[in-house]
This record gives structure tokens, sequence and C-alpha cells, in this order.
């Protein structure tokens, strides 16, 4: 019964922080959505601090 609850409790978390933006990762779609040719940075895996979006590592480096 305690593994249900859990997947049933990720599976919401999921759909909440999972939004699809797009139908598919094309530039068509992107285009179609927002107007746009291209997208500087898609965020694929949450989770996880992008290379360079780190702020303490980017002032402890200089």
């Amino acid at each position: 019964m305690m593994k249900e609850k859990v997947a049933k409790d990720i599976n919401i978390l999921a759909s909440f922080c999972g939004k699809r933006d797009l139908p598919e990762l094309t530039q068509e779609a992107l285009e179609d959505k927002y107007s746009l040719k291209q997208a500087d940075v898609m965020v694929l895996f949450g989770g996880s601090i992008l290379a360079g979006g780190d702020s303490d590592r980017g002032q402890n480096s200089f």
C-alpha cells in the first residue's frame, strides 16, 4: 500500500512540475507557440543547475 501511495504522490508532483509547453521539440513548434526561431536555453531535466546558472560558482571563479 505504501508503494502505491508514493507512486501516486510522485505522479501528482510530476504532472505539476513537468509542464509541457511544446507538443514536440522542433523549431516549428517553438515558432508556433512563442514566435521564436530558436531558444537560448531549454531545460529538459529538472532538479539540476545549468552550467553558469550557479551564482556562487560564478562569483568565486574570478
